[in-house]
């Protein structure tokens, strides 16, 4: 499953700490945030997505988070297969 957030996340540092953070509370979720989309995307790909657990996790880090229509787009689909991590 991949969900999409619309974020307030605006630099590659607030998206590093974002990315951090939420990597140590969700482990076996796979992430990445597109800066150059005007919304700010946060994906998330995992068995099963805790949508309101991630926008509470956001908000308390300070940021918006508002999870996006659940539709998979092909190109979704495309992004989260090609994304690589370094921890």
């Amino acid at each position: 499953m991949v969900e999409k957030f619309r974020t307030n996340v605006e630099t590659t540092a607030e998206a590093g700490y974002v990315l951090s953070v939420l990597n140590i509370k969700f482990p076996g979720y796979r992430m990445n945030i597109d800066l150059e989309d005007c919304d700010r995307i946060l994906r998330v790909k995992a068995e099963a997505v805790k949508a309101t657990d991630i926008e509470e996790q956001l908000n308390r880090m300070g940021y918006k988070c508002d999870v996006l229509e659940d539709t998979i787009y092909e190109s979704d689909v495309k992004v989260m297969n090609s994304m690589t991590f370094s921890y």
